[in-house]
């Protein structure tokens, strides 16, 4: 209601405050993003109307985790509200970055004090988890990924790290590696392993070739570890070298950290 109220006090009175047509720039991005939130608006609408008619936990009125729900707690509120948001921003106002912080402020209103106590009250527990990772209004990158297999290619680049270090790999996870400086950088994807008495990193492109590096356990002085939007993440840290890797999302991690931990002694 405030969006269509502002669009009409926008065409009937010259009482807003808008853009100079000299100020291209400014004008230029209003509408751009505008047209991409009512873009992803639009894209989150659709999605949700179609997961409204194949899954069965969203068809009972109950809570789901997977799809559009993976990304957003609220997605037919998001989507209105992303919109909506394109809208505003369309009519290159001063004053419609005011009604969108209003609009944000109601709807975040109206689900924490009518949609989520019900939820709640229904599924504790499991619904209660699933907000801590999950945005309620905004949609952002889901933290529910789960870890892959590895491919028929990853397997034969394990088989080169072994045949490389002549070495008994255990519990593999791949990554992207990332130099400390002052090679800031310098990257590459590759295997991050444990063997017996080392924490190693193998990797081959054919530009580059291949590129091991073995730290003893006694060497560590730290280890980090740690999960965010895109994977998860390593750091190995030793006197003169270390080991940062991130965007792991194949292997199994919590092996790895087990094994990890049952040699490491910090």
């Amino acid at each position: 209601m405030l969006t269509v109220f502002f669009l009409f006090l926008s065409r009937t009175t010259d009482l807003l405050v808008y853009f100079k047509s000299t100020q291209k720039i400014p004008n230029l991005l209003f509408i751009l993003f505008g047209i991409l939130f009512m873009g992803i608006g639009s894209f989150l609408g659709y999605k949700t109307k179609k997961q409204f008619k194949t899954d069965q936990e969203v068809v009972r009125g109950s809570h789901s985790s997977r799809g559009v729900y993976s990304n957003v707690r609220n997605p037919i509120y998001s989507s209105v509200f992303l919109f909506s948001t394109g809208v505003l921003l369309t009519t290159r106002n001063f004053l419609s970055l005011f009604i969108i912080g209003l609009n944000w402020f109601i709807f975040t209103a109206v689900i924490i004090f009518i949609e989520e106590p019900r939820l709640i009250d229904k599924l504790d527990r499991d619904y209660i988890e699933y907000t801590i990772q999950v945005n309620r209004l905004i949609p952002w990158f889901s933290q529910h990924f789960k870890t892959r297999e590895f491919t028929s290619k990853d397997k034969i680049l394990l088989e080169n790290a072994e045949k490389f270090f002549d070495k008994e790999i255990i519990t593999p996870v791949m990554g992207i590696y990332f130099l400390t400086l002052p090679k800031i950088f310098w990257f590459r994807k590759g295997i991050c392993f444990i063997t017996d008495k080392e924490i190693g990193f193998y990797s081959y492109d054919v530009f580059r070739g291949h590129y091991g590096q073995l730290i003893p356990f006694e060497k560590i002085s730290s280890f980090v570890y740690g999960k965010s939007n895109a994977g998860y993440s390593l750091r190995f840290h030793a006197s003169n070298t270390s080991i940062n890797l991130y965007f792991i999302q194949k292997g199994d991690f919590k092996k790895f950290i087990e094994h990890t931990k049952e040699r490491i002694n910090l």
